[in-house]
């Protein structure tokens, strides 16, 4: 927040908060020009072939989103819903051409996202780690395993089978719930998790031939992290900012911030005169809480609560989505 913060620390009388709240809805693109993008995969030896026609207004939305570290809400995130409810149209359609039954096709859509090539972060993006939203991994045709993972738990979760991210230690999995069916006569050990009502299945997705429970050696005796598919915000303060209000000549903070989850969130913006560690603060001052929409910006203008004099201080700004404090910005200390 820097000096800027500090220069609006003064101990005067302020009148009530100035609070304005100005929403910035985010649109999709035109659908426009299309990216064409053919698979070629095999599955119990029949070959496989797809045209996906991807609207390139969609990929560039994913692709200019900033990197949030909850990949929940890389799966959860609804603008890719229609892409992906039409690539599992497609897999149905195969499946009927085929007479494939839901085992087969279970198994066709894992095959597919298992010949997708592994690309690493580091490589394809300069990051060492770079989450891809599906269509960014359809687009760029592959991923390494966290992209292919958000992928393949995307289309399950569509299909209505209960599902969640795995991450064993430096790696990332899908967790499913199937019929018990599908898995009964395997002859391999079924590698479950549980978590909350079901047994999640194992399911690896880089590599070929890994068949559902199946689990790489490696990661055999590792405890594995549980991503639940739930729907989730994701604050991003963008700019703190102090200014004279040109109304009385109030000290206020401008906060502007932006919800980059996949749900609503009920933000409150807090301003506080610390007191030091464990200690209540000398003053508080919370702005209106209102709901801040996935992919919207809102900007907060709040002036100071009345400071104490003859303290040493500092000034807080807290964000809290859902009561839950999900981040803190802090003037340097000085006496007042």
């Amino acid at each position: 927040m820097g000096a800027s913060v500090e220069g609006a620390m003064k101990p005067l009388l302020l009148l009530l908060p100035i609070i304005a709240l100005l929403f910035m809805a985010t649109t999709l693109p035109c659908r426009g020009q299309e990216i064409t993008r053919k698979y070629h995969w095999v599955y119990d030896n029949r070959t496989y072939d797809m045209d996906l026609q991807i609207p390139k207004g969609l990929y560039d939305y994913f692709k200019k989103k900033p990197r949030v570290e909850d990949y929940t809400i890389y799966v959860t995130d609804p603008q890719d819903d229609g892409l992906i409810n039409f690539l599992i149209s497609l897999f149905k359609k195969y499946a009927r051409e085929n007479k494939l039954n839901e085992y087969d096709l279970f198994n066709t859509m894992v095959a597919w996202v298992q010949s997708l090539p592994y690309t690493s972060d580091s490589v394809t993006t300069g990051f060492d780690e770079y989450p891809r939203y599906p269509v960014e991994t359809l687009v760029d045709n592959g991923g390494d395993c966290e992209d292919t993972s958000i992928l393949l738990a995307s289309i399950l979760k569509a299909m209505g089978y209960p599902t969640v991210l795995l991450a064993p230690t430096k790696h990332m999995a899908v967790g499913v719930a199937v019929r018990q069916e599908f898995v009964k006569n395997a002859p391999w050990p079924i590698h479950v998790t549980p978590f909350e009502m079901y047994q999640y299945a194992y399911l690896e997705t880089t590599g070929d031939g890994w068949k559902i429970g199946m689990v790489p050696p490696q990661y055999k005796n590792d405890r594995f992290l549980v991503f639940s598919l739930v729907p989730r915000a994701a604050i991003k303060v963008l700019s703190v900012q102090s200014r004279i209000h040109p109304e009385g000549q109030i000290p206020v903070v401008d906060v502007t911030l932006e919800n980059l989850g996949s749900s609503p969130s009920v933000v409150t913006v807090r301003l506080a005169f610390d007191a030091g560690p464990g200690k209540v603060p000398y003053a508080t001052k919370d702005s209106k809480a209102l709901a801040v929409p996935p992919g919207n910006r809102g900007t907060f203008t709040l002036s100071l609560p009345q400071p104490p004099t003859g303290v040493r201080t500092r000034l807080l700004i807290q964000i809290l989505s859902d009561n839950r404090k999900v981040d803190e910005w802090a003037s340097g200390w000085q006496n007042i």
